[in-house]
């Protein structure tokens, strides 16, 4: 039974990790259905997390109800995580005097234990009511020693939530370069943990910090990425967040002077009203893009397309339609109205990029066209 359990929670974990709510509920409420102690309250937070980030408040509500239940009377063992989760039930429902009342008795309750991962949520639940009240110094220094717990005990669920914490407390204080460098590091962390549930948030921090640095472009750049990243009926929470911050930012964002931003390294390209368009799975189209963008107003015709970018001879008949598929193609990925281009237009014998509108190589020696 117990390893039935222990399979059904990590398969919750990953589900919830992913970003897939709706299997982390499945797998979590089979194994709370005869889950004990500790892994009673895992498969508890699992469902907390999923019914807040899916906004069911009645699911979190008799949660919340189960916990208070289950912290009258559990275990001292065990107070700390029970208080813990009930503090995280509050503060999905935005009552923070509650969330910092079971915060502190869940970190009198962990200190007491001497339990190294009670005292570590804990902590960390003080410092983000440190942070949410001003008290910046306060909460980096509760988040200095949790790091020092973490370097001894890891717990990369803990370390991406400290990063993501550390970040927003120096964009506070105004120390944005410092509050980027830690924002990077959470994100390459994510990715290399698998907590892609973190990443749209974290991208929208970094949006956030480029908009206080005044790189306007890169705001938009980060938005974008982060909005691709989030479904509104499978994250409706952070779905709302993403656009509230987004229309927020949008009221105050400086019109664009470039109409396609081209990021080479990223592989993609900002165009103005379409947002980010991601090219990492279609290096033909990108490399035919940029054979336009980087010759604007040259005429290309099939024999040159053929050359340059499929590195082989045209064939005159068969290579038609592979030329014209193509291009209409990279018509539907970066044109606003793919039936009436703008930036990739024909010649009676060929195609070529339109020098009218504004073109920026970003990372590249050439700037704008």
């Amino acid at each position: 039974m117990k390893e039935t359990v222990t399979l059904l929670l990590n398969i919750a974990r990953k589900s919830y990790l992913g970003a897939d709510f709706r299997q982390a509920i499945s797998y979590a409420s089979e194994a709370k259905s005869s889950a004990q102690g500790r892994d009673w309250l895992e498969a508890q937070k699992y469902l907390l997390g999923c019914y807040g980030e899916l906004l069911e408040k009645s699911a979190v509500q008799s949660i919340q109800d189960e916990l208070r239940d289950f912290s009258r009377s559990c275990d001292n063992t065990l107070k700390s995580c029970a208080h813990y989760l009930l503090a995280q039930s509050f503060a999905i429902q935005g009552q923070w005097p509650k969330v910092k009342g079971n915060i502190e008795i869940a970190l009198e309750a962990a200190l007491a234990q001497g339990d190294f991962d009670d005292i570590s949520y804990a902590i960390f639940g003080a410092a983000r009511i440190d942070a949410n009240l001003g008290q910046y110094q306060k909460a980096l220094e509760g988040l200095s020693k949790l790091e020092s717990i973490l370097n001894a005990r890891p717990r990369p669920d803990i370390q991406i939530s400290l990063e993501i914490l550390k970040s927003y407390i120096y964009k506070k204080l105004g120390q944005f370069d410092v509050a980027a460098r830690i924002a990077w590091r959470a994100y390459e962390f994510a990715k290399v943990e698998g907590f892609h549930v973190h990443i749209p948030i974290i991208l929208v921090s970094l949006a956030t910090l480029e908009f206080d640095r005044k790189n306007f472009n890169e705001v938009r750049v980060y938005l974008s990425l982060a909005e691709k990243g989030v479904l509104a009926e499978k994250q409706p929470a952070l779905f709302n967040y993403l656009q509230a911050e987004k229309l927020r930012l949008d009221k105050v964002l400086p019109v664009s002077e470039f109409d396609l931003i081209v990021d080479t390294h990223a592989r993609v390209i900002q165009e103005k009203e379409k947002g980010l368009i991601d090219f990492r799975n279609q290096h033909t189209l990108l490399d035919l893009a940029l054979l336009f963008l980087r010759n604007p107003q040259k005429s290309f015709d099939k024999s040159e397309l053929l050359s340059q970018v499929w590195g082989r001879s045209y064939a005159p008949g068969s290579d038609d339609n592979l030329v014209y598929v193509t291009i209409k193609r990279l018509r539907s990925m970066i044109e606003p109205d793919p039936e009436n281009p703008k930036y990739i237009l024909r010649t009676r014998h060929g195609y070529y990029f339109d020098n009218r509108h504004r073109l920026h190589f970003k990372n590249e020696e050439q700037a704008a066209v």
